[in-house]
């Protein structure tokens, strides 16, 4: 099988599995090995993803305008959208909004990846969230990109969730609605619970996080790397990358690839810049690194992109 037919392959199980609203489907033997299966429940739309690719491979697709609840038992995955990197590690979940824009995903060929994703329509996820909480709308902006390590308490009521397979007639359909509102409550205490400054940080250690989100956004070329940031702010490098994420939500080096990404992109709308140019101008030694980089996040080489 070619790469452009298993590109349609891919495309055409990730439609099927979005539209169909309950299914269990093996991965194309040429592609991949494992299983992903999907339910839908009353309020929620359950997808379990448990797969191992061939080799590297870029996936994109567009998802609703919902709520989604992720949960990562594999290795580390990152994906792109219009709102910008999210990146989530073995053994976290997060809350990510999305609202109908292409996300796109490169899987590393040879890795067991294995998640959960609970998508609820954003509208409706206020409402739940407004029946215990006051503001959920301001709530809802704030769970964006928010991600928590996967405790004992969620890791019990994920094993009460069980396989969706298991699934079979209106009871377990009621037991399953329970739990994930169980699990739903645990999710949001641990994401919601405390603010940042008061779960280990320091004021001063939250200026250091937010002058260091300006220099980035402001010069993305220029910063150097951990361990030189660290020493400059008088901070170890295991809590400077612990903090940042704490604060913005993703890891500072994904934050500063994203920074180089878009300013790549306003120097690639600039008549007679080369690409070797705005490769060394955001940041890059290499110019290759550059457009790997810019491929991933994007699905173009920055050529195809100037010239689109």
């Amino acid at each position: 099988m070619s790469k452009a037919q298993m590109d349609d392959e891919l495309l055409r199980l990730y439609r099927q599995i979005r539209e169909t609203p309950a299914l269990a489907v093996d991965f194309p033997a040429e592609t991949g090995k494992g299983r992903i299966t999907r339910l839908d429940t009353r309020r929620y739309s359950l997808s379990a993803w448990n797969m191992e690719f061939h080799r590297d491979t870029f996936v994109q697709g567009r998802g609703g305008d919902e709520m989604r609840l992720l949960f990562c038992t594999g290795n580390g995955v990152e994906w792109t959208s219009d709102r910008g990197t999210m990146r989530l590690d073995h053994n976290e979940a997060c809350f990510c909004a999305a609202d109908g824009s292409t996300e796109r995903m490169c899987y590393q060929g040879n890795l067991p990846f294995s998640f959960l994703s609970v998508a609820v329509p954003a509208e409706q996820f206020t409402g739940m969230i407004g029946c215990h909480f006051r503001e959920p709308q301001k709530m809802t902006q704030i769970l964006q990109g928010r991600s928590f390590p996967i405790n004992a308490a969620i890791r019990r009521s994920l094993h009460e969730i069980g396989s969706l397979e298991s699934v079979h007639n209106g009871f377990e359909m009621m037991r399953l609605e329970a739990h994930l509102l169980e699990s739903l409550s645990y999710c949001l205490e641990s994401a919601l619970g405390e603010p940042a400054a008061s779960r280990g940080l320091h004021h001063d250690d939250l200026t250091i996080i937010d002058a260091i989100r300006e220099r980035i956004d402001g010069d993305p070329a220029a910063v150097p790397d951990i361990a030189s940031l660290a020493r400059e702010y008088c901070m170890s490098a295991s809590k400077l990358t612990r903090a940042f994420k704490q604060v913005c939500g993703t890891s500072l080096h994904a934050y500063v690839i994203e920074a180089r990404m878009q300013k790549g992109i306003e120097l690639l709308h600039e008549a007679g810049v080369p690409v070797c140019e705005i490769a060394e101008r955001v940041g890059y030694a290499k110019p290759s690194q550059f457009s790997a980089d810019f491929r991933k996040r994007f699905g173009i080489l920055p050529r195809e992109y100037r010239t689109s």
